[in-house]
């Protein structure tokens, strides 16, 4: 039952978006910020390239949670993207520095850092791509078990085959109270060596 007046209603529908176009108008917020670090990249400024990329992440998650979107499957694979990119301007910020004859000098500190959000990103990038895989397969269980139970034969009864024959001699349960099996109890101990 709805309490939406029809022409109402027919407003308020065509002013929402579907599912689709909510994740395709997210996914351009993930496209932008990536033109975005390789502009910067390409200035030098990579303390701003290493905040184009976190914030190019944090925008894309919350334009999603705001808009009530669906995560598209490739969710997975677009953070560990963004991991690269975020590790890549972390090694160039803190691991490398220019020395005075203008050669690059290496910093162990910041290569380790940089691998260590490289790690940390990809290992939150699989966790998405696992728990996508997960919901096809639980999506897919459902429908195969659906589609099993609707295309199962339906076979009907014959004159020769009225089915499973059931000995209706007792009436309730309580007559049976009293029985048990009977257990030979000298039959185990002729086995005893």
């Amino acid at each position: 039952m709805s309490l939406i007046n029809p022409s109402v209603r027919k407003n308020y529908e065509s002013t929402t978006m579907n599912d689709n176009n909510k994740i395709s108008v997210g996914l351009l917020i993930p496209a932008i910020s990536v033109v975005a670090f390789v502009a910067t990249l390409f200035n030098e400024n990579y303390l701003g390239a290493l905040f184009v990329a976190v914030s190019g992440l944090l925008l894309w998650f919350a334009f999603s949670a705001v808009v009530k979107a669906e995560m598209p499957d490739i969710t997975g694979n677009i953070v560990i993207v963004f991991g690269v990119l975020l590790s890549l301007a972390f090694f160039l910020n803190y691991g490398m520095d220019t020395n005075i004859f203008g050669g690059f000098e290496f910093k162990i500190e910041g290569a380790v850092g940089s691998l260590l959000v490289l790690f940390f990103t990809v290992l939150l990038g699989l966790l998405f791509n696992n728990k996508a895989e997960q919901n096809k397969l639980n999506q897919v269980g459902s429908d195969r078990t659906r589609t099993v139970a609707e295309n199962m034969p339906h076979i009907p009864a014959t004159d020769n085959e009225s089915g499973p024959e059931f000995n209706d001699d007792y009436e309730s349960d309580e007559e049976l109270e009293d029985y048990y099996l009977d257990y030979d109890y000298d039959y185990e101990e002729g086995y005893e060596d």
